[in-house]
């Protein structure tokens, strides 16, 4: 471990006052491209604009600490490792480049890649490598180890430095105070004054529970109130991490060898991302089945409070409405008007009779002389609430944030409309998060009814200010007499008060942890919708539920388990009345049809691809259309396919209709092993009927004798003439005037950089493309 030496608190603040010119400094050396991001001061802005709203989160720089090395023997500031700042810049800057504005871009997206590869700099630095390129292949075997046994807690040393840390501090009680917050009692740790402390980026669900053990000993032998909450706190010892975990992570560190300015890596340190996380991860868990039972009892739930229950809870959300007047103060009306109204409600009766509960009349709101057992108004909303997520979850298969955000969710009258009166024909407009846009759905009556009860929630308490379907009434007022409010969120977090687990509990018991999480429900709908409309809609299916390789969708549908009981589910809720579709040997003659459907997909979509492409018939971006252009170009240059095409049609591959061309290009592609899944990058895949020749799939950048090598190589070729041609530019004062010949030296000087990282990429894989 590196870390020779801590700070007390007063070197700390110290040593920040003294190194504060210098964190300025560095921070303005750096600068970013895209608009999504923004560096001011030492702090770098994440942006991001979706439907005329703008998210925004930022990072303070100054404020990430990093192991001391190069001459620090303590920790100190990212800021004062100015290429290794630049590093993490480039990274986020290139990242950013490459996605859309979308929500997830500000709050997990681009946080999520800064912090990852801020943890690749803090391994380094814990292993004294003060420049990445002084990274070798032992030391990443080395970090193989750590991440099987211990996960990144320990392959950044968190337990031996926190406890390392402990050990300095133990006998210093003041020093025991600063780590931790103090209000009444003690309550939870200083993260933020600890990471700094010890050098970490993040210590969040890493913290070992004999740390807290320790701490809550030392304060209250101190004569401190320690919280039980707090000295029960922790996790226990690193474990392996998940699969998907690691694949994440491996994936975003190799981009550090791909950089062309700031510190890099100079070898590929993941080249199997999939085989590697395979070996070094646990496998995901799968995501829990509900019995068909469970399905029933939950929908036939969720559609009593929807239809029955909800005219009752919104007449006396209205009825409490009403009792506003500007005349009282805002204390009577609270606890003196309320109770009333409650008391003497015969809706609040009849709720009590239609769904076997009990509802407190002393106060609508949460409150603390409810008995056990006994529900507040508020809950009743709350769950009414659920039953309506549950519906548009289950019969509409979308995310959690596309039903309830309040931007991207279902939010304004306009994204729901009657299309038919007569025959009840509703639609919605519902944003899809793969794609960032909204398309317009045709509902069922479930859904429909619950849009109509989620617009008469809102209009009943008539919302002001307050952006959003899901947000339950408080029934406290503010200053101008208004009804203040809750953010529903079905799965419980920091910023909700209200959730679904209530709902949960009514309707399943003990059993309520089975429905928990959102994902559940749309695996219930694809299930419903497999066997409802047979595999031969497995693509529709995947699309429809924004899924980015069929494979996935497949899995998600053919688990034994989950057949059998959503075979019996789509007969109970009789979905269907052929009941060939759901015949055990249907369903297997349809599996082994599916391969070779995918793969005739894959040929006819790939040349329908390279066909608009030709004909500039659709406007077409991204990474597989720009690797089909390369492709498409080499291939026209070739010697030896050009001969293949002469000998199938009697001309060469420029005398064939276009509609030849984009099919002769296609079976080339997909022969070598490039298939169109709808992936979000060019990666492609081994055929199923191709042998086993390896065990990671087929990657443009890996795979043997793949043509993307030699588009790489007329890529070259193509830069290094126009670097030749710029430089003469600059170096002729005969033809040239000086601003033509200083944009030209310019020029050349980033296409230079350019044509450098490219021989490194190339020099790299050059093993890996050799003939084998």
């Amino acid at each position: 471990m590196s870390v020779a030496k801590f700070l007390s608190q007063d070197e700390l603040r110290e040593f920040e006052v003294a190194q504060s010119d210098r964190l300025q400094e560095t921070a303005r050396s750096l600068q970013v491209d895209d608009d999504k991001l923004e560096i001011v001061g030492t702090k770098l802005k994440f942006k991001s604009i979706v439907e005329e709203y703008h998210y925004e989160s930022e990072k303070d720089l100054a404020e990430i600490w990093v192991p001391g090395s190069g001459g620090f023997e303590h920790p100190v500031p990212l800021l004062l490792y100015p290429h290794h700042a630049q590093t993490v810049i480039r990274r986020i800057d290139l990242f950013a480049q490459g996605v859309k504005h979308t929500p997830s871009f500000t709050k997990n997206g681009a946080p999520g890649v800064f912090a990852n590869t801020i943890k690749f700099i803090e391994w380094g630095l814990l292993n004294d490598h003060y420049l990445l390129e002084s990274i070798s292949k032992r030391d990443i075997k080395k970090l193989h180890q750590e991440l099987k046994y211990g996960g990144v807690p320990q392959m950044l040393q968190i337990p031996q430095r926190l406890d390392a840390y402990w050990h300095s501090i133990k006998d210093d009680v003041e020093a025991i105070q600063h780590i931790v917050h103090i209000d009444e009692a003690v309550q939870a740790l200083n993260a933020n004054r600890l990471t700094k402390l010890i050098g970490a980026s993040n210590i969040q669900g890493m913290v070992p529970k004999y740390l807290y053990q320790q701490i809550a000993y030392k304060l209250r032998e101190s004569g401190f109130k320690v919280r039980d909450r707090f000295a029960s706190a922790g996790v226990g010892a690193p474990s392996q991490p998940k699969e998907k975990t690691l694949s994440t992570l491996f994936s975003q560190w190799n981009e550090l060898a791909r950089l062309d300015e700031g510190d890099h890596l100079s070898i590929l340190p993941f080249p199997n991302v999939r085989k590697l996380s395979l070996d070094l991860g646990k496998p995901s868990a799968r995501t829990r089945n509900l019995h068909t039972v469970q399905v029933v009892q939950l929908l036939g739930t969720a559609h009593l409070w929807i239809h029955k229950a909800s005219p009752l809870i919104i007449q006396v959300i209205r009825d409490l409405k009403a009792t506003i007047n500007t005349k009282f103060s805002l204390r009577t009306i609270r606890e003196t008007l309320y109770s009333p109204v409650l008391e003497s409600s015969p809706a609040l009766d009849e709720l009590e009779q239609l769904t076997g509960i009990n509802v407190y009349r002393g106060s609508p709101n949460l409150s603390t002389n409810a008995e056990d057992g006994v529900w507040t108004l508020i809950d009743c909303i709350t769950a009414l609430m659920s039953a309506c997520f549950v519906v548009l979850q289950t019969y509409n298969a979308r995310r959690e944030a596309e039903i309830q955000d309040p931007v991207v969710g279902i939010t304004k009258p306009e994204h729901f409309r009657c299309v038919d009166k007569e025959h009840g024909w509703y639609q919605a407009y519902f944003f899809n998060a793969k794609h960032g846009e909204r398309y317009w759905y045709t509902l069922n009556r479930g859904s429909t009814k619950a849009l109509q009860v989620l617009f008469d929630l809102k209009d009943a308490w008539n919302t002001i200010e307050t952006t959003g379907l899901f947000n339950v009434p408080s029934f406290t007022l503010d200053h101008d007499y208004n009804i203040k409010a809750y953010k529903f969120s079905y799965n419980k977090g920091k910023s909700s008060r209200v959730s679904g687990n209530k709902f949960l509990q009514l309707v399943f018991g003990d059993n309520a942890d089975a429905a928990k999480g959102s994902h559940i429900f749309r695996r219930i709908y694809a299930l419903i919708y497999h066997y409802q409309y047979e595999n031969r809609e497995l693509l529709a299916l995947c699309h429809q539920l924004g899924h980015v390789d069929p494979d996935v969708t497949e899995i998600y549908v053919t688990e034994p388990a989950a057949r059998e009981q959503h075979e019996q589910l789509q007969y109970k809720v009789k979905l269907t009345n052929d009941e060939k579709t759901e015949s055990t040997r249907l369903i297997k003659e349809e599996s082994k049809a599916l391969e070779m459907l995918i793969a005739e997909v894959d040929v006819e979509k790939t040349s329908e691809d390279i066909l608009a492409l030709l004909m500039g018939s659709i406007s077409m971006a991204g990474r597989f259309p720009a690797y089909l252009k390369r492709v498409f170009k080499v291939l026209s240059k070739s010697v030896k396919f050009n001969k293949q095409v002469k000998k199938r049609h009697q001309a060469e591959f420029a005398d064939l209709l276009p509609e030849q061309q984009s099919e002769e290009m296609a079976k080339f592609v997909y022969k070598r092993g490039h298939r169109n899944h709808p992936k979000p990058h060019n990666t492609c895949h081994r055929a199923h009927s191709t042998p086993r020749s390896h065990n990671d799939p087929c990657d443009p950048v890996v795979c043997k004798g793949c043509a993307f090598q030699d588009v790489k190589q007329t890529h070259m070729d193509i830069m290094s003439a126009d670097l030749i041609e710029l430089r003469e530019i600059a170096g002729n004062e005969f033809d040239y005037n000086p601003l033509e010949r200083i944009r030209a030296e310019e020029a050349a000087e980033n296409l230079a950089r350019v044509v450098a990282q490219h021989k490194r990429t190339m020099a790299g894989n050059a093993s890996l493309f050799s003939a084998s």
